[in-house]
C-alpha cells in the first residue's frame, strides 16, 4: 500500500475536514504531530482542541475523541501518534478554539486497478493540503 507524508492547516472556521475528502481512497491516516502557528490570533491565552469526530449523521450523539489540546505560551505543540483506519464513512477533523492548528502525519491509500480509473491512481493535492516526499 503506497503511503505519503502530509500536513494541513485547520482552524475552526473550516472545521470539520471530512478524511475523505482531504485523502481519496484512504485506508489509514496517521496523525503524528500538532501545533500552533508561527503566528498567533492577537493576544489570545485561550486553548485550541484538535478531535476526530467518528460520525456526523447524528450529530447529538457525536462523541470526539479529543487528540489534544493546544495553549500559547503553555503548550504549543503534541507529537500523537494517532492511526485511524477506514471503518467510519464520516469520520473527519475538529478544531475549536482561536487559533489554527498545523497537523502532520502519514497516509496510506489504496491504489484502484487501471480497469477502475483507467488509469493509475496517485495522490493529489486537495484542498491546500501539502504532500510531503
Amino acid at each position: 500500500m503506497p503511503s505519503k507524508k502530509w500536513s494541513i492547516e485547520i482552524s475552526e472556521s473550516n472545521s470539520p475536514a471530512f478524511l475523505n475528502q482531504i485523502f481519496p481512497d484512504w485506508q489509514e491516516v496517521e496523525i503524528v504531530m500538532a501545533s500552533l502557528p508561527y503566528s498567533l490570533k492577537g493576544e489570545d491565552t485561550m486553548r485550541t482542541i484538535l478531535s476526530i469526530v467518528l460520525n456526523k449523521e447524528r450529530p447529538l450523539q457525536k462523541t470526539p475523541i479529543v487528540l489534544c489540546a493546544l495553549t500559547p505560551e503553555k503548550n504549543e505543540s503534541s507529537k500523537l501518534g494517532f492511526s485511524m483506519h477506514r471503518e467510519y464513512k464520516n469520520m473527519y477533523i475538529e478544531v475549536q478554539g482561536p487559533n489554527t492548528i498545523n497537523i502532520a502525519g502519514v497516509w496510506k491509500w489504496t491504489v484502484p486497478t487501471a480497469k477502475e480509473h483507467g488509469t493509475n491512481a496517485s495522490a493529489k493535492n486537495i484542498n491546500g493540503m501539502n504532500h510531503c516526499s
